[in-house]
């Protein structure tokens, strides 16, 4: 790995999934990675941003091979709005593919914001939902942006991707909508610890098919003074009040 290629890491979703890497930045970040057992290909630094014993804790827990010591014009192309902490870590994806994993899901389809994607993340984990479906063209989970978006809560996360949104059906699917014939969530009794929460694309919602596969509809009741809630925002609602 060399600074060209961190670089590229960093920026280009086709060089993240084509190496199977993502690059994550900040010492608090990579920590979380490594106490959740994430694969940290190579840890990079800075010398002289090694200033707390916290630090130094988190560059020993990473072989020493495995380490690469940058100056600050390559690190500032990878520091996160020049908030340059000076600790960041290649690290190896972790997702699963086409199956439904045990327990809560937050089924996510067509997300186009990755501040909306890693925001979910946080939320999801907040309430105890560990598992997140991806379905259609969504952005790319693994951006430095959803990363920081979810505040480390990615490491917690079980990412499945789905290609076939029918892998999903026959689960306790409940559909978020603004559908006014849709029952106010703040009726409804959860009466099980396994389901799936499904929301849309930002702008359009979900599809017919994704509303089709879910038995249950339901809507968060809300002022006339707006028209809707940003996405991120409601599901965070949604799964406070399904916990």
């Amino acid at each position: 790995m060399d600074k060209h290629q961190l670089i590229k890491l960093s920026r280009d979703r086709s060089v993240r999934w084509g190496s199977g890497l993502f690059w994550v930045d900040g010492v608090n970040f990579v920590h979380q990675a490594l106490e959740n057992t994430w694969e940290v290909d190579t840890l990079v630094y800075l010398a002289d941003k090694l200033d707390t014993e916290f630090k130094h804790q988190v560059i020993h827990a990473v072989p020493k091979d495995n380490r690469m010591l940058l100056g600050h014009a390559v690190y500032e192309k990878l520091a996160y709005k020049n908030d340059i902490q000076g600790i960041g870590a290649v690290v190896k994806m972790k997702y699963q593919k086409n199956v439904v994993l045990p327990g809560k899901g937050l089924v996510l389809e067509n997300t186009q914001y990755a501040g909306n994607m890693g925001t979910m993340m946080r939320s999801a984990l907040a309430f105890g939902v560990t598992n997140i479906y991806l379905v259609g063209k969504t952005v790319d989970p693994f951006s430095p942006e959803v990363v920081r978006a979810s505040m480390g809560a990615i490491f917690g996360i079980n990412i499945i991707l789905i290609d076939d949104i029918n892998t999903l059906k026959d689960q306790n699917n409940i559909a978020l909508t603004l559908d006014k014939s849709a029952i106010n969530i703040k009726d409804y009794l959860l009466k099980t610890n396994s389901y799936l929460l499904w929301l849309g694309n930002e702008g359009k919602g979900l599809t017919r098919q994704a509303v089709e596969l879910c038995q249950t509809k339901y809507r968060i009741e809300i002022s006339g003074l707006v028209d809707s809630l940003n996405v991120s925002e409601a599901a965070a609602i949604a799964m406070y009040a399904l916990a």
